[in-house]
């Protein structure tokens, strides 16, 4: 199998309903309304401070000690806005979802390669779900916070799956390393076994004569 292909795809007998995608939609309007920059770096931040252990995830929050260090990083805003970027576009495909699968399973195969764990996809989904009630307060009620649940399962489940096919792919590399090592040692082991067995002037029919130029 090849690395991040999409090949295995999430279920959806369990997808969203209309009603469901109706509030994800309109309630993410909202959001996009107030700044999508603004509401990702409060996302990232909020991960650096409730969740430290996260921080070496992310090379440039390493130094980032304090709330005001967070807030004016250039590079942590940035992250932030591609991250709520890409969930703008998971929401304008959310009545297609399958269109996006393709995109899930690359991210989820590229933050393997970064270090990130399938587990570590429950913290980012209640920290979503934090930010999401900060920005739209008190729009954001018990449907709304169950339909973005559910949305979030959706979407994480499949950046899984890109995950699971990184760490075979990387297996599979290894294991073909291997092998091929295995198979140098044997042939250097036959060919060490043919000339001590008298066959040298086979290989080189002069050796005897043999000088040094």
């Amino acid at each position: 199998m090849g690395a991040c292909t999409g090949s295995q795809k999430f279920d959806f007998n369990q997808k969203l309903s209309p009603s469901e995608m109706k509030l994800i939609a309109e309630t993410w309007k909202l959001v996009v309304k107030s700044g999508l920059s603004k509401h990702g770096t409060n996302l990232m931040v909020k991960i650096f401070i409730e969740h430290k252990e996260l921080k070496p995830l992310w090379r440039f929050a390493r130094n980032l000690e304090t709330e005001e260090q967070m807030n004016s990083n250039q590079t942590l805003k940035a992250h932030g806005e591609k991250l709520f970027n890409a969930i703008d576009m998971a929401v304008n495909s959310i009545h297609d979802l399958s269109s996006f699968l393709p995109i899930l399973t690359q991210l989820g195969c590229s933050h393997q390669r970064w270090g990130v764990k399938e587990e570590q996809f429950e913290i980012i989904g209640e920290v979503l779900l934090e930010t999401l009630q900060d920005a739209i307060k008190e729009k954001f009620t018990q449907k709304v916070k169950l339909a973005w649940t559910k949305f979030f399962y959706i979407l994480s489940t499949q950046m899984k799956i890109g995950i699971r096919q990184q760490i075979e792919s990387e297996n599979e590399k290894i294991v073909q390393k291997q092998n091929i090592e295995i198979q140098l040692i044997d042939g250097d082991l036959a060919a060490g076994n043919y000339l001590s067995n008298g066959n040298m002037n086979k290989v080189l029919p002069d050796s005897g004569n043999f000088e040094m130029s």
